[in-house]
């Protein structure tokens, strides 16, 4: 009678097990999917999520209008997988001394920042930093590619919560 108890717990230990993984398969799965939608790319780094919609006017670190709809996506995201750390990267167009151009960066994703923990973001799991005009997605020859760098970067921790630092 014994063994036939130690026989079924262990068996409920397995399935209960079997269970958990499955959970964390279909949790993968989801994050995968969120992610794709917002369309991130997944990087040596982590998942990175560029906020095309939250755009820059020049000379500015006050977020548009129309970033409170990425803001809360990004918010929702963060609060379902809470295991997940967030580095965010302010950018800047080439206009300015480089000085000026990484301070206005770093107020870029501070802006960004402040709007996460506004929704509810524990401020431990944000880190920011700005790279001025370092990094540029398109040329600073035209207004349009100017606008472009201009830019917040979101890097989504891999499991282990660590964002790596930026090499390229």
């Amino acid at each position: 009678i014994a063994a036939e108890q130690r026989a079924e717990k262990a068996l409920t230990e397995l399935q209960e097990e079997r269970e958990e993984a499955e959970k964390a398969r279909q949790k993968a799965t989801e994050l995968a999917d969120r992610l794709s939608e917002m369309e991130a790319r997944q990087s040596d780094r982590g998942m990175v999520l560029t906020l095309s919609d939250v755009l820059f006017d020049f000379d500015s670190a006050t977020l548009k209008s129309g970033a409170n709809k990425v803001v809360n996506e990004v918010s929702a995201f963060l609060k379902e997988f809470n295991d997940r750390t967030v580095q965010i990267e302010g950018f800047t167009d080439s206009i300015g001394s480089a000085a000026y151009n990484k301070d206005l960066s770093q107020r870029r994703a501070d802006a960004l920042k402040r709007a996460l923990i506004e929704t509810g973001i524990a401020s431990n799991r944000i880190t920011t930093i700005g790279y001025g005009e370092e990094y540029p997605v398109a040329t600073n020859m035209n207004e349009a590619g100017r606008q472009q760098n201009r830019r917040v970067e979101i890097v989504i921790s891999n499991q282990n919560g660590v964002v790596s630092q930026r090499t390229e």
